[in-house]
């Protein structure tokens, strides 16, 4: 009798772990989307800026300074790239949930378990 209600504290604790663990790697993945399109639109303003900074035909003239001045969409959209990688950690942002199904991936091995990428339990056979 006391086994049976052991093993379904077990099966109860590993079921709220199983949701737990979606619901954060969810949580984590709908902000990532987000990140992304910060970067994908500051990644594309930058290569915008660079393009008509490259073209400009009076960069061969002008002082690198001066130039970079002229083009301010440029320096903007470079500022806000160090400013995401750097202070916001953009990164670690985007590739979040992926962070945690490795660390738990890594712990969950030595109980003879493993999850996927969305973050479900995978019971692994024991040897």
């Amino acid at each position: 009798m006391e086994d049976n209600v052991n093993r379904d504290v077990s099966v109860s604790d590993m079921v709220y772990f199983d949701r737990r663990l979606n619901e954060i790697i969810y949580h984590k993945r709908r902000k990532a989307i987000r990140w992304r399109v910060v970067l994908m639109v500051s990644s594309l303003l930058t290569a915008y800026g660079a393009w008509f900074w490259m073209t400009d035909p009076t960069i061969r003239s002008t002082p690198v300074f001066e130039s970079l001045g002229n083009h301010s969409i440029f320096c903007f959209s470079l500022s806000l790239l160090f400013f995401l990688f750097v202070f916001l950690r953009i990164h670690q942002r985007i590739v979040g949930s992926s962070i945690v199904a490795s660390r738990c991936r890594r712990i969950l091995t030595q109980y003879c378990l493993d999850c996927n990428d969305e973050g479900k339990l995978i019971i692994q056979p024991t040897a």
